[in-house]
């Protein structure tokens, strides 16, 4: 997959991505892949989570209020969600 890969910000530990799934930790949280107009759009099948003490996946109804928008270059990705932040990550 195009976007395999380990992915950091300072905010909190690395996220690695591996064929259709973010590992967060000990969890794998799978996403389906859309090219949109503006880009790679990535849809977790859970809510991703980022809190002080790191990333979290959690099971919730509402994972469809999470996307990622991968970087043009496919390098970087930016967490968009119910956070009051956008977090990015780069590999």
């Amino acid at each position: 997959m195009i976007v395999n890969g380990l992915y950091s910000n300072p905010c909190c530990q690395p996220v690695r991505i591996e064929d259709g799934s973010f590992v967060i930790r000990a969890n794998r949280v799978g996403f389906t892949l859309s090219n949109m107009k503006f880009g790679l759009e990535a849809t977790p099948a859970q809510n991703i989570i980022v809190s002080p003490d790191g990333i979290h996946a959690k099971a919730t109804d509402d994972a469809h209020r999470i996307h990622i928008e991968f970087d043009n270059d496919l390098r970087g990705f930016t967490l968009l969600g119910p956070s009051t932040r956008e977090f990015h990550f780069r590999r």
